[in-house]
């Protein structure tokens, strides 16, 4: 399990994430600390940025090749993104919805799966549900929108569910 932070220019003027906890073995030690200890106290210091835009596209991009490269046969492969569901709010322009889909898809490999799992909260969730789907259904994964921030947990354990039906959950 890992951490990224993404809003755009967050980690330099062409770059839309930071990683902030890397990803590896939750028991592992990072800096004295195990790498659960240190999701819990950076996931807690984690606020938004109610004038940020997303980068959301860049950041999917970019995950989904950092972790198609350090694919484990033997762990959950899961790209689990939390947003708003605005959508690819970038004003520099980035990567595109069709281009996100077209790479996706191209990369997808159903003998390595590596599914996205997209959980939106907030009063924009609902109009980036469309693209959502479709970011999600190209590498078998599913996309939510929650009512409410208790439902974000209930949607993770079932995100989570999938993974003992892989890659065969829809048929």
């Amino acid at each position: 399990m890992g951490l990224w932070s993404f809003s755009t220019h967050l980690d330099g003027q062409d770059k839309d994430w930071k990683e902030l906890v890397s990803v590896g073995p939750l028991s592992e030690s990072i800096d004295g600390a195990t790498r659960k200890e240190m999701l819990v106290r950076t996931f807690a210091t984690l606020q938004a940025k109610s004038t940020g835009d997303t980068g959301l596209n860049d950041t999917i991009k970019a995950a989904y090749t950092e972790l198609t490269k350090t694919f484990q046969e033997d762990k959950v492969n899961t790209l689990l993104i939390l947003t708003d569901g605005a959508g690819n709010d970038d004003p520099d322009g980035g990567v595109k919805n069709a281009e996100l889909l077209e790479f996706l898809k191209k990369t997808y490999n159903p003998k390595r799966p590596l599914t996205i799992l997209l959980i939106a909260f907030g009063p924009d969730a609902k109009k980036g549900k469309s693209q959502m789907e479709a970011v999600a259904k190209a590498t078998g994964g599913e996309a939510y929108i929650a009512e409410n921030i208790l439902q974000v947990r209930d949607f993770f354990l079932q995100g989570m569910e999938r993974r003992l039906c892989m890659p065969n959950c829809d048929g």
